[in-house]
């Protein structure tokens, strides 16, 4: 294991691209870079209100501003990687997670219960769905169709684009967090933290419906999430470790664990893992073998 920063004071949610990882840092209200080979941490943006999710696309970095939290005065910004300042693009209550796709910007805000989208160039926001109950945290955007993971309910949802309702694909989930979709199929967390049915979990589903398959059980707590070709990457936060897991399933496995530390977002490039120790304010890697 490197530690690639050290010494922040809230890093949260980090995206790696191109030979470099960002993250946002809640507490010093900063985005920040470090190239994956190591070296000195730059800060692209400050100022931010309590910065959180996180996503990059089409050479831009996309996050959330959760403000003060309780002043409701959260926003969504875009930045370019070459540079200049950022702009908001949106705003809600307290946004959380967010994901990019065909020039629209979307994302939760789990105080609203809501899903909103707004043009990645500037232009009105819409609210796509109120979820009720939901206190919805991670999405994922595929064709038509946006996928939100329900922490307070524990389903995910399906929320159509074209204004229908929206359809549980998965229910009697013990508070789901991160959400990814690749390759026609779903993959979330469940935070759990409780033991037994409620412990921590990784949990996969294919999008055109069947069964939830269970990939890994009676984790200490699972946060983080990330996916390659072959296999499943999660970290507990909690449990202060990095486990994996075949896409097709089997034994899980526990890559790296230490004595202490709160793991949140987890990245890969395909030849490391790189994640954020949000207690040990930190940002990880671990090449992968």
């Amino acid at each position: 294991m490197v530690t690639l920063a050290s010494g922040l004071s809230g890093p949260y949610d980090l995206v790696v691209a191109s030979g470099m990882v960002y993250w946002t840092d809640q507490s010093s209200g900063r985005l920040m870079a470090v190239p994956t080979d190591g070296g000195t941490p730059v800060t692209l943006a400050q100022g931010q209100g309590n910065p959180t999710g996180l996503a990059i696309a089409g050479g831009d970095l996309y996050w959330t501003n959760q403000g003060g939290r309780a002043d409701g005065g959260g926003t969504v910004v875009r930045q370019s990687l070459d540079g200049g300042a950022p702009r908001v693009i949106g705003t809600s209550a307290n946004p959380d997670f967010l994901a990019v796709q065909g020039g629209t910007v979307y994302w939760t805000d789990h105080a609203a219960s809501q899903l909103f989208a707004a043009p990645v160039d500037g232009g009105a926001q819409t609210m796509v769905a109120s979820l009720p109950n939901c206190s919805p945290y991670g999405v994922a955007a595929g064709a038509g169709v946006v996928y939100v993971a329900c922490y307070g309910s524990g389903t995910i949802e399906a929320v159509p684009l074209d204004g229908g309702p929206s359809v549980s694909m998965a229910t009697g989930q013990y508070q789901p967090n991160v959400l990814a979709l690749d390759d026609g199929s779903l993959y979330w967390t469940n935070y759990g933290g409780w033991g037994g049915a409620l412990a921590g979990a990784v949990s996969s589903l294919a999008v055109d419906g069947g069964t939830v398959e269970l990939l890994a059980s009676g984790l200490p707590t699972a946060w983080g999430l990330a996916l390659t070709a072959t296999s499943v990457y999660w970290t507990s936060f909690d449990g202060h470790e990095v486990g994996s897991v075949s896409r097709d399933g089997g034994a899980p496995s526990v890559l790296y664990e230490q004595g202490a530390g709160s793991f949140l977002a987890i990245a890969t490039d395909g030849a490391a893992l790189y994640w954020i120790d949000f207690s040990g304010g930190a940002v990880l890697k671990l090449t992968l073998p």
